[in-house]
């Protein structure tokens, strides 16, 4: 009967197959935790909360430091935009001022003012095509402008009636969103705030041309997003004007 009783033994002595399903980490785990490996690190990062709120005293705060500083750019930076608008206008037919379709907060879409920096029929096609470093198209004066920031003047006037923000996402055209958005896991949530002038991908990355390179810069913005803070963006208003005169970082 002894040999007989080990075909008895407790269930606890033996550790059957149904141990609980937390031990055993089952195949079926939260798809966060799968994610592929080339979306960039800073998505992974906070998967469940990708964005910092403000409080309500900090959000008026920004508000209140892009109305002053956008209206006190455009007083004292007037000469500068005149200026800018005549050498634009000498370089060659087409418009001074371009006004092109972008992606801001919550998805909206808005009309972003820049001096124009590329011959008149660089989209002869009518399709969005991205910018590159050493783009052909950019005229003399463009380049200056471009390498200055001083291109980018016009759009303290969306800063100042609240289309954009002086520290934030650079906002895409439609277009090119919509094919990020279909190609890089977490691009929609640049949408959570206004896009600004500068930001933390354009002190830190250079031109964005492709996908591999928007993957890049996306992980730049979701740091922006997680930390947002009047001392960041300071910070990043400083970056950007010590950098006026260097080659420019992105476009």
């Amino acid at each position: 009967m002894t040999t007989q009783e080990s075909s008895y033994e407790p269930a606890v002595t033996r550790e059957p197959s149904y141990e609980p399903a937390a031990t055993r980490e089952p195949s079926y785990e939260p798809a966060a935790t799968r994610e592929p490996s080339y979306e960039p690190a800073a998505t992974r990062e906070f998967p469940h909360k990708p964005v910092a709120r403000p409080g309500r005293y900090e959000r008026r705060a920004k508000r209140a430091l892009d109305v002053v500083l956008s209206l006190t750019g455009i007083v004292v930076l007037l000469p500068v935009l005149i200026a800018s608008a005549v050498a634009v206008r000498l370089s060659g037919p087409g418009p001074v001022l371009l006004r092109q379709r972008r992606v801001g907060a919550r998805g909206s879409v808005f009309l972003m003012a820049k001096f124009r920096t590329m011959v008149a029929d660089a989209e002869a096609d009518g399709r969005p095509v991205w910018s590159r470093q050493d783009d052909d198209r950019v005229t003399p004066v463009g380049r200056i402008l471009r390498s200055s920031h001083l291109d980018e003047l016009p759009q303290l006037w969306n800063v100042l009636v609240g289309e954009m923000s002086l520290v934030g996402p650079r906002p895409e055209r439609p277009e090119i969103s919509e094919t990020l958005v279909s190609q890089i896991p977490h691009w929609h949530l640049r949408h959570g705030v206004r896009p600004g002038i500068t930001g933390w991908a354009q002190v830190r990355q250079g031109y964005t041309s492709n996908v591999e390179e928007f993957r890049a810069k996306l992980s730049y913005d979701l740091y922006y997003l997680r930390h947002c803070s009047l001392r960041l963006d300071l910070v990043i208003l400083a970056e950007t004007l010590s950098s006026s005169w260097r080659p420019r970082r992105s476009g």
